[in-house]
């Protein structure tokens, strides 16, 4: 186990059920696109999803959330999804004002794509006082998503609640891990949000367009390749502006880490395209996979390792964490199928 005061691992803030549609492809505005399949609901938010794919992958694991879901049918299914898996939900607060947080999830069959289109709802209401109120110390607390926090974007600079939000973690967790998402059309929010936050974060595990944003770096080039040494300079760059520990960037063809021992590329494994289900929820299964290798001690690229084929069976569901594993399955994953070609 990872050598850190406290047991297990605490997940703090989205907590977000998913309405996810299988579509034909994403339409233009002003005209009409085809869903094609029944919607299906599911887990969604890092502190639902990673959980549940950490209990799966050890149900040996103390796993806790803390969060805030509405008082109706889609809390209702939170909780109970959560609490069928042994999982703490003691420090979840159900309120009344405002509906459970959800997205509607537009999954192309023509691109593998995802879309998101998201009610921010009762997250937004996550404070510090939650995390003030979290009774025990865990070996690593885990913060998701900055940009969808609102209350926690409050202030600037050194002011920023999200950074009070961290240190308030820092004396509850050995290691505080953090996620942020994608959000389209406002760039400086990365910096404004995350800039101010990274001196107080352990790991930061983010994809190539998160990693761009904050830092901006151009990291695909303008024919959608990756271009390596664009993400190695973001990695480096987070890291001198105060990630303490690992910068983990994954995308589609692998997964880069850095960290005080240096840096490791592992590609992604293979994946026929006609196992691929959907996308949604892959950048968490990685990143919980990750985590768990954290906690359990395991070295960097093993952890890569972990994540990607983590993602690897994510991808085959069409859920967040209908196609989770257990450990066994991930080890043999990782023994024997191909990975793809490297990029870097």
């Amino acid at each position: 186990m990872t050598q850190t005061n406290g047991e297990g691992i605490g997940f703090f803030g989205s907590i977000i059920v998913d309405r996810i549609l299988g579509i034909n492809g994403w339409p233009r505005e002003s005209t009409l696109g085809l869903i094609e399949t029944r919607e299906a609901t599911g887990t969604g938010g890092s502190a639902w999803n990673d959980a549940v794919n950490i209990r799966a992958i050890d149900p040996s694991v103390p796993l806790h959330v803390c969060g805030v879901v509405g008082d109706d049918a889609m809390g209702k299914y939170a909780l109970d999804h959560l609490g069928a898996r042994g999982i703490d939900t003691s420090c979840v607060e159900v309120t009344t004002e405002a509906d459970t947080s959800y997205s509607i999830v537009s999954n192309s069959r023509a691109t593998g794509l995802r879309t998101h289109l998201h009610a921010k709802g009762a997250c937004s209401l996550f404070d510090l006082r939650h995390i003030e109120a979290f009774p025990r110390r865990v070996a690593i607390a885990h913060l998701g998503y900055l940009m969808l926090l609102d209350a926690l974007e409050q202030g600037e600079g050194d002011g920023l609640r999200a950074r009070a939000a961290l240190e308030l973690l820092g004396d509850k967790a050995g290691k505080v891990a953090v996620d942020i998402v994608s959000l389209d059309g406002s760039p400086e929010r990365f910096g404004t949000i995350v800039g101010p936050c990274l001196p107080l974060i352990d790991y930061l595990v983010i994809n190539e367009f998160e990693a761009g944003a904050i830092t901006g770096t151009e990291i695909r080039r303008a024919d959608g390749t990756l271009d390596g040494d664009a993400c190695r300079a973001a990695a480096s760059r987070l890291r001198e502006c105060g990630v303490r520990d690992t910068v983990i960037i994954h995308f589609p063809e692998g997964a880069l880490g850095e960290g005080s021992d240096g840096a490791e590329f592992c590609p992604s494994f293979e994946v026929p395209r006609e196992e691929i289900d959907c996308v949604v929820g892959a950048g968490d299964a990685f990143a919980s996979a990750v985590l768990y290798g954290f906690y359990t001690g395991k070295p960097l690229r093993d952890c890569l390792l972990l994540g990607n084929a983590n993602a690897r069976h994510n991808i085959k569901s069409s859920s967040c964490t209908d196609g989770v594993v257990p450990l066994s399955v991930l080890e043999e994953t990782i023994r024997r199928e191909p990975l793809r070609r490297a990029v870097m």
